[in-house]
């Protein structure tokens, strides 16, 4: 399980050191690089990643179109990655470019993966995201009980 937050650098070859906090959950494993739904960089294990892959066989994947479409940006968008010898992993400068991200990133843990988040635009939601925390979480409790 992916926890915390940890600052990171993006080397000018793409390039990311995944930090000790997260390397020993992933370490050995493929990876997969996605782009994410917040406008970031996602950090899937391969394991997480085929049980994503997995819901897009169903059937409203193929008749729907709105599902189509996502299917085709989150498909299209992913990168098998493999962890070198040095803990890094190369971020795909597509990713890096469809999300704006700098060299200087913050690295959140989320659960079963990560996000890559640019520094300044992490810096910038998680403020309003925390101000709101409360009322958010009062609000999906809420509504977990009707």
């Amino acid at each position: 399980m992916f926890y915390g937050q940890k600052e990171a650098a993006i080397d000018e070859k793409g390039r990311l050191v995944l930090p000790a906090l997260y390397r020993y959950d992933i370490q050995g494993q493929n990876c997969f690089v996605c782009y994410g739904l917040d406008g970031c960089i996602e950090l899937y294990p391969q394991s997480i990643f085929e049980k994503i892959e997995a819901n897009f066989s169903s059937n409203s994947f193929e008749t729907d179109a709105k599902a189509r479409r996502v299917k085709r940006v989150f498909l299209s968008n992913s990168y098998n990655v493999s962890i070198d010898s040095h803990n890094r992993i190369l971020i795909p400068k597509t990713l890096v470019e469809k999300t704006n991200t700098g060299k200087k990133v913050v690295i959140l843990g989320i659960g079963d993966h990560l996000q890559i988040w640019d520094q300044s635009a992490y810096e910038s939601i998680s403020l309003e995201e925390e101000k709101n925390f409360a009322s958010d979480a009062q609000s999906l409790v809420a509504n977990g009980d009707e």
